[in-house]
């Protein structure tokens, strides 16, 4: 019997719906029942509460399903990965810190080095304990941390702090808006793509106009024409459907993936 069928055979016994159940273990419904359609599997913590909330042991709950067990195995291997991944980071930025001091006597470059590092350390923790919406939880981290970069590349460059966070806006505007398109909405992607494209022309311009305080339209329009004809191409391949609506199923699983539904 598969882990799935022993869950929900249990939850019966014991009289739990799923949202009960996924109360006790602090998971969402939906996350239960693809537990019980064998669509995902719980992690090793999941299995322990389980096998005391069932009063079982997790050998019970694991016999004759092999792909639960290899799904553990692979888990595992991430859990090493990350830990390797964190601490290859943190000697990375310890080094850059030491050479920058030993050769400018200050601290300049490698701030930058160590904010980008940091912000890397952020996202791969919340990537590891978030189960959904995984993309917009490490973007909301991304985008607070952002500002703290800009400083340092404003103290190790010397460049404006001004500037650099009035088109870091413009940019982090338009990277949640197409985020928000991708996540909420259920836009085609090659109409999506074109969405991308058109608004980076947009934002482009705006970039251009905060540096250069003037933008020359005929200028931008012909330095952007192959964007624009791509935009074009795209709105061609959603119109005539060119790969039979593969893609877009391709594109519909990654959503369910960061809404942490498959």
């Amino acid at each position: 019997m598969i882990l799935g069928e022993q869950i929900k055979l249990k939850r019966a016994e014991f009289n739990y719906t799923q949202q009960e159940l996924a109360e006790k273990l602090y998971v969402s419904r939906q996350t239960i029942s693809n537990w019980e359609l064998a669509r995902s599997y719980p992690d090793i913590e999941n299995l322990i509460l389980l096998s005391e909330l069932f009063s079982v042991s997790i050998d019970s709950l694991l016999k004759e399903d092999v792909k639960v067990v290899e799904s553990l195995k692979k888990k595992e291997s991430y859990h090493i990965l990350y830990g390797i991944a964190l601490f290859v980071i943190g000697i990375a930025v310890v080094i850059c810190l030491g050479i920058d001091f030993i050769m400018n006597h200050a601290l300049s470059w490698s701030l930058i080095v160590a904010v980008a590092a940091f912000m890397a350390i952020s996202i791969l923790i919340i990537a590891k304990n978030t189960h959904r919406f995984k993309i917009i939880k490490c973007s909301l981290a991304l985008s607070g941390l952002l500002f703290l970069l800009f400083a340092a590349i404003s103290f190790a460059q010397s460049m404006s702090f001004i500037n650099l966070c009035l088109i870091g806006t413009f940019w982090l505007i338009y990277y949640w808006v197409i985020l928000l398109i991708f996540t909420f909405t259920k836009l085609p992607f090659w109409y999506w793509l074109a969405v991308v494209s058109g608004l980076s022309i947009l934002v482009e311009g705006l970039t251009v106009i905060t540096l250069q305080h003037s933008i020359i339209a005929f200028e931008f329009i012909v330095s952007n024409l192959i964007e624009v004809i791509v935009i074009f191409i795209f709105i061609f391949c959603g119109i005539r459907s060119v790969d039979n609506g593969r893609i877009d199923k391709w594109f519909s699983k990654i959503k369910l993936r960061n809404e942490g539904l498959n």
